[in-house]
């Protein structure tokens, strides 16, 4: 566990995916951790648990969420590329 929150706290950015057929709780705490870092993205479809949850703490704290992982994949993409030209703007 302190790995990986050791590694989000450095990430550029962090892509969550609720899958329907989840429950997620470490998913949700992470969400809770970093839905004010401004480097988060969620996917979470319809049928999830706890999507209602997951909607109002995305609305309430600028999160950008997704409905379709076609999306969240094509958005990432986007995301990481800005983040590669940011870090190295002769690439």
């Amino acid at each position: 566990m302190d790995w990986e929150m050791t590694n989000l706290d450095k990430a550029d950015l962090i892509i969550l995916y609720l899958h329907p057929n989840t429950i997620s709780p470490v998913s949700l705490m992470e969400l809770g951790r970093y839905s004010q870092s401004g480097k988060i993205i969620v996917c979470c479809p319809e049928g999830y648990h706890r999507r209602g949850n997951v909607q109002y703490l995305c609305k309430k704290d600028n999160v950008l969420l997704l409905d379709d992982f076609d999306e969240l994949v094509k958005t990432v993409i986007v995301k990481v590329e800005k983040i590669l030209k940011r870090k190295d703007p002769s690439a």
